[in-house]
């Protein structure tokens, strides 16, 4: 598995900052948190869409995007790249 930089990581984390902001200035607009969180994961379809090239293969980029976050936090990750 790829060692995530620091600088990567820093990257990680200012998404994940801003991203939990968006949540919550929708969720304070009432949306709940499970629509909320199905709408972020469209945002990241659409996003790996752009990276991918292809609406399929972002799909597959998102599986193994979560199989990797997966095997993080069953090897005592706690939520942070490593």
């Amino acid at each position: 598995m790829h060692e995530v930089t620091e600088a990567e990581a820093a990257i990680i984390e200012t998404t994940r900052r801003l991203t939990r902001k968006l949540m919550a200035q929708v969720t304070t607009r009432g949306v709940t948190p499970a629509d909320a969180t199905i709408g972020l994961a469209y945002a990241l379809h659409d996003a790996a869409t752009e990276l991918t090239g292809d609406p399929i293969s972002a799909v597959e980029w998102m599986r193994t995007a979560a199989d990797l976050m997966d095997r993080q936090m069953m090897g005592g990750g706690n939520g942070r790249p490593n």
